[in-house]
């Protein structure tokens, strides 16, 4: 990729990759359903975005399609950062 000015593809993949490396252990807040408040870190957030997502390929096959119905809480965050 000589030449360009990025030499990584801009993925949200590639975004939570690097909030881990730089801002590991920052804390990412949000807000639940229930008006409670979530805490954890860029790392956990990878460990679940990970664990998510071998748990949606264990159950999928080429072809399937899969939608999401969710609101802007950690859960959708996970859903939509998780490895490709």
């Amino acid at each position: 990729m000589l030449g360009l000015t990025m030499d990584t593809p801009l993925l949200s993949t590639e975004f939570l990759r690097y909030a881990v490396i730089a801002h590991g252990e920052t804390e990412i807040v949000s807000r639940n359903l229930d008006r409670s408040i979530y805490r954890y870190s860029y790392s956990a957030a990878k460990d679940r975005c990970l664990r998510l997502s071998a748990t949606l390929q264990s159950g999928l096959s080429t072809g399937d399609r899969l939608g999401s119905l969710a609101w802007n809480i950690h859960n959708n965050f996970e859903l939509l950062r998780g490895p490709s």
